[in-house]
């Protein structure tokens, strides 16, 4: 419940949406910079640390049977929160309250296992996007905000200034990006890759200074350029700057894809969950990122626009916020 938490700023803007469906919603966070929210939310700061187990868990266990007295809620909902999940679990399940975990990632967590078995459903973005499929798995999208992303794509000649914005961690694959980006500059000159994000622990540090150490000839020229993280609230401005989103992760649907698209900026991408939904620009659903890049550079800007509309179109029926929240709410009430 950060505002400007570059990964997580999002929900604060989702608990605004669902306010309006709900009496009341009492909102346990790890993490809050007192954003102004409507009055019938109450957000709790547990002040997760990492590595200190015993004491986040007993403060959030005290705060949820605090709530369990005080409130008597009638459904609970966490937010890729496996661990809090699992804790809230003897609540919820003694009580017989509902009990929802919106999970939107492919790694099969400990805890995932255990609150697979004991909450009401998991939620996800797509069929691929969680580990478990089928019986008490339900996928409701993802929840891009149109209001906050949306520009039409622009017909440009040449595009030459590529991205990617995320974690710089081991997931991401950036020496994917980077080999896919040098094999594109065989074919094409002008080319630049800007690499934004920051690692999120010190392994991938490592792990990223391994990498500029590989790239430096690419960096020294100028080709590509590394820069920290940003707020959520500056990446529609910032995607602006670009031509071209290029992405390695490969695992659940990747929001920053979707909003990338929503952006008017096209997307050359590894992700299967993508690649299955809105299509290649190579026409192969195994190419390469190199291949699949090329294609995207080389696409006739015309026919390039008409299909970055058609995906805009079917990230708005699919995967905006207000479906989202639509689809979300529907679940929480039955």
């Amino acid at each position: 419940m950060n505002e400007r938490h570059p990964l997580l700023s999002h929900q604060v803007g989702v608990v605004r949406k669902l306010s309006p469906h709900f009496r009341k919603i009492t909102v346990l966070t790890g993490d809050s910079s007192s954003e102004v929210m409507p009055p019938n939310v109450e957000v709790l700061n547990m002040h997760w640390v990492l590595g200190s187990p015993v004491r986040n868990s007993s403060r959030f266990l005290a705060a949820m049977l605090k709530i369990f007295i005080r409130e008597k809620p009638d459904v609970v909902f966490s937010h890729m929160t496996e661990v809090q999940s699992l804790l809230a679990i003897p609540f919820t399940s003694t009580l017989n309250v509902p009990h929802y975990l919106w999970y939107a990632h492919k790694h099969k967590s400990s805890a995932l296992r255990i609150c697979r078995r004991f909450v009401t459903s998991i939620i996800t973005s797509t069929d691929g996007s969680c580990p478990y499929s089928g019986k008490g798995v339900i996928a409701i999208g993802q929840a891009i905000d149109f209001d906050q992303f949306f520009k039409l794509p622009q017909n440009k000649l040449h595009r030459t200034e590529l991205v990617h914005i995320g974690r710089s961690d081991t997931s991401k694959r950036l020496d994917l990006i980077i080999e896919a980006f040098a094999f594109a500059q065989l074919h094409l000159s002008g080319l630049k890759l800007s690499i934004i994000g920051s690692p999120s622990s010190a392994d991938n540090l490592e792990k990223l200074e391994e990498i500029k150490s590989k790239y430096r000839q690419l960096i020294s020229n100028g080709s590509i350029i590394f820069r920290d993280s940003v707020t959520r609230d500056e990446v529609p401005e910032l995607l602006q700057n670009f031509d071209l989103f290029i992405h390695a992760y490969n695992g659940s649907l990747d929001k920053s894809i979707l909003e990338s698209v929503t952006s008017g900026v096209p997307v050359a991408t590894l992700n299967d969950e993508f690649r299955i939904e809105f299509g290649t620009w190579s026409g192969d659903r195994t190419a390469n990122l190199g291949i699949e890049l090329l294609s995207c550079l080389l696409e006739d800007p015309n026919a390039l626009v008409r299909k970055v509309e058609h995906q805009q179109e079917a990230i708005k029926e699919s995967h905006s916020l207000d479906i989202w929240i639509k689809r979300l709410t529907t679940i929480l009430a039955s």
